[in-house]
């Protein structure tokens, strides 16, 4: 989120957002927020009043829930989670699939560190679903990496829509099989 100094009746001053960590840049601060946001400050001070700017791009929706996101932590709540715990899981084990197939690891080693030997041990590799759920976990992975997480973003679109495998968050990155 982008903020800049805005006229003296604002109100609402950058000392008064809850700042939780902060760095000073050449051209501003670059602040994290209570709640996990994180904004940049362009040009002004602690205590110079702020207006939140949203550029009309692309990512417009993700700015502006941002912004709604800012509005609940100024009213001291969580900002909002659009996940369930099912989706969190998920994505959770598809960027750990990505992080181990980035180093090098085989499907079947990517499987052993999600799921389990016993997961892995239960039916031959070869037509086994945990393989199956491996490669999948990894393409998503992928997928997310190349941009999609930006889905994620989109109010509507529901927290996983287009998933690997699915229209909307596919790549074309492509992916190897080494299965053994």
């Amino acid at each position: 989120m982008h903020l800049r100094r805005a006229g003296p009746s604002a109100g609402l001053r950058l000392e008064d957002v809850g700042i939780t960590a902060k760095v000073q840049g050449q051209h501003g601060l670059h602040l994290q927020l209570r709640g996990g946001l994180q904004a940049f400050a362009e040009e002004c001070s602690l205590s110079d009043p702020v207006a939140a700017v949203i550029p009309i791009t692309g990512s417009f929706s993700a700015a502006l829930k941002g912004i709604s996101d800012l509005e609940r932590v100024l009213r001291g709540e969580a900002p909002g989670d659009d996940l369930t715990a099912q989706q969190r899981l998920r994505l959770d084990r598809a960027l750990s699939a990505l992080d181990a197939f980035q180093a090098k690891a085989t499907y079947r080693q990517v499987a052993l560190e999600i799921f389990g030997a016993e997961a892995v041990a239960r039916y031959d590799w070869r037509t086994s679903s945990v393989r199956d759920a491996a490669i999948r976990l990894v393409r998503m992975g992928r997928a997310l990496a190349a941009g999609g997480y930006l889905k994620l973003l989109a109010p509507g679109q529901g927290a996983l829509a287009g998933a690997a495998g699915r229209p909307g968050l596919a790549t074309s990155a492509g992916s190897r099989d080494i299965g053994t």
